[in-house]
């Protein structure tokens, strides 16, 4: 042990968020002409409006989402951590989920979203930074 060095932990790696006018032009930018694309920017943005971690989005299921009072609530057990959530749905959220549960791979699977691996999407994610001309290593995490 004499000869051992920790080695030195680097500050480079600090978090960088999008900011009001990035995810601005994430929203706005049209992906019309790649459905792909736009699977992915949707899951992401569903992602930013209820605060979920990917594995939680991967494995939401269009039950997970209940009306309590006329609200919309993301209802569902943690996948990482094993803990209940209740998430009120802002009306972006809403407006996600209204146009994707009633598409035939929900319906036939009873997944919100389409699926793909955590790896593959944020690959994806990269190519639509660029496209919007976001300067930023997007990914879930």
């Amino acid at each position: 042990y004499r000869n051992f060095k920790r080695a030195k932990i680097s500050k480079s790696g600090t978090i960088k968020y999008l900011t009001p006018e990035e995810l601005g032009r994430l929203i706005n930018h049209s992906l019309h002409d790649n459905r792909r694309l736009q699977v992915i920017r949707d899951k992401f943005l569903f992602c930013c409006y209820t605060g979920i971690r990917f594995g939680d989005m991967a494995t939401l299921r269009v039950e997970h989402i209940k009306s309590i009072n006329g609200k919309l609530y993301l209802d569902k057990v943690q996948i990482k951590t094993d803990e209940p959530v209740m998430v009120p749905l802002i009306p972006q959220a809403v407006e996600l989920f209204e146009s994707y549960k009633v598409e035939d791979e929900a319906r036939l699977t009873g997944y919100l979203f389409p699926g793909r691996s955590n790896q593959k999407i944020n690959v994806y994610l990269k190519e639509i930074a660029a496209l919007c001309q976001i300067d930023k290593n997007l990914t879930f995490h």
